[in-house]
């Protein structure tokens, strides 16, 4: 199955809202006097759509169809900052990152229970 036909499927499936998502991140960024800029906006705004884990390059792609111009090197400081401030988490296990999910009372940035997500994982393969 095609990495967009998986991400209609598990969207339809869990429904996760991205755009509350991205909100507490910037939130987050505002209280803690952290720059969110527009490519770490956008950056952040893709993984957070994205209902399964994606690689820099999946990134990459999808960051050719906006406005200027996105190079490995953005895309990768980028990630470096989200990673840096627990906002994404990185799978160690083939580069992928994705949004750390929500657990109740949780802000972004704080330490989520993973294992849902994992699980997820495993049913993929």
């Amino acid at each position: 199955m095609s990495l967009a036909k998986q991400e209609k499927r598990d969207a339809h499936a869990h429904g996760h809202d991205a755009g509350a998502f991205v909100r507490d991140v910037a939130r987050v960024c505002d209280e803690r006097g952290l720059r969110l800029t527009a490519i770490r906006l956008r950056v952040l705004e893709l993984v957070a759509e994205a209902t399964i884990p994606v690689k820099a390059y999946d990134l990459l792609d999808r960051l050719k169809d906006g406005p200027g111009v996105a190079a490995p090197p953005t895309v990768y400081r980028a990630l470096d900052f989200l990673l840096e401030h627990g906002f994404i988490h990185k799978l160690r296990i083939d580069q992928r990152v994705c949004r750390l999910p929500p657990s109740r009372g949780s802000t972004p940035g704080s330490v989520p229970d993973l294992r849902p997500l994992l699980k997820r994982l495993r049913d993929l393969r």
